[in-house]
């Protein structure tokens, strides 16, 4: 399909070389069409690029909260969110790539800071829900701050988020999101009596 080619080439550009920098003309030529092909789907390259968010993130998020929802302790739900990025990082790399360059572009550029606020926004309403069911149900102490503990769990999963776009292969993402998991659930505590020792090979 033609518009999914043109969107595919518009997150590797815009994912490679940033908003400004990526042209319609380098994004046709990777899609296989022309520039004026481009156009007919997309008037500018601010609509281009926020197609390209809409055809990604709306389907990341629906994703988690489906799988998430099968689950009702906070650790199990937080770990889906993890296991699914780094599921979506395997089937197209370009999802993540283009999740954590569109947090630096929408800083940058005003006409993309609505993309880069939603994603955010999506993350921390996620997270915030799944804390206070959390603390409703005595899984966390009564006192603590729902908000916060939100906004730790956003700048983890945008820290992971990082590391499988650009520093990890598919396997490094693996296991730091299983030990991630594990660490959250207290099994990498000395007091825990469950101090990791395995080798995790080369």
């Amino acid at each position: 399909m033609t518009r999914g080619r043109i969107l595919r080439s518009a997150r590797v550009l815009f994912s490679t070389v940033g908003y400004r920098d990526a042209t319609p003309a380098e994004i046709a030529e990777d899609a296989g069409v022309t520039r004026s092909t481009i156009y007919r789907y997309f008037p500018s390259k601010s609509d281009l690029y926020a197609a390209a968010f809409e055809s990604m993130y709306p389907s990341v998020i629906d994703r988690m909260r489906t799988q998430a929802s099968a689950h009702t302790a906070l650790v199990d739900q937080v770990a889906i969110v993890f296991r699914v990025c780094a599921a979506l990082n395997h089937e197209d790399p370009t999802y993540a790539r283009f999740a954590i360059t569109s947090l630096v572009d929408g800083l940058r550029y005003p006409e993309l800071t609505n993309q880069a606020r939603e994603q955010i926004g999506e993350m921390r309403d996620f997270f915030l829900v799944s804390v206070d069911r959390a603390i409703a149900r005595g899984e966390l102490p009564s006192d603590v701050n729902s908000r916060v503990v939100g906004d730790m769990l956003v700048a983890i999963l945008c820290g992971m988020g990082l590391f499988s776009a650009i520093v990890g292969t598919e396997r490094e993402t693996d296991d730091a999101t299983e030990m991630l998991v594990r660490f959250l659930a207290g099994e990498l505590s000395a007091a825990s009596g469950r101090v990791l020792t395995t080798d995790p090979g080369p």
